[in-house]
């Protein structure tokens, strides 16, 4: 994601849900530049994306972005702004199965 700084000792978390109800929150980084920055993450290997015992339950949910604010640094409003949020995924398993293979869903 894109993120607006205004050079502030502020710290953005990511709040994402997995595919059994189980919320976690990712440290981005803190929002100490000014100008647009990309932000980037990946997600931990401990938040469980895929479970092989449950075939019609994997990925996870982005919930929204948290911004832990500075005490020294907090008055008055604060304004964030974020552009070009993109999830990229790996779709090895979806693309490397053979056509007749049979849908592991049942």
């Amino acid at each position: 994601v894109w993120v607006a700084g205004r050079n502030s000792n502020h710290r953005m978390e990511l709040l994402v849900t997995d595919h059994f109800g189980n919320d976690a929150v990712i440290p981005m980084g803190k929002l100490n530049f000014s100008g647009w920055k990309k932000l980037t993450v990946t997600i931990p290997p401990n938040i469980i994306q895929r479970n092989y015992h449950y075939a019609d339950r994997m990925g996870i949910s982005i919930v929204g972005f948290n911004i832990k604010c500075d005490i020294d640094e907090t008055y008055g409003r604060y304004y964030v702004y974020f552009d070009d949020i993109r999830a990229v995924t790996d779709l090895f398993a979806e693309e490397s199965r053979d056509t007749d293979d049979m849908m592991d869903a049942w």
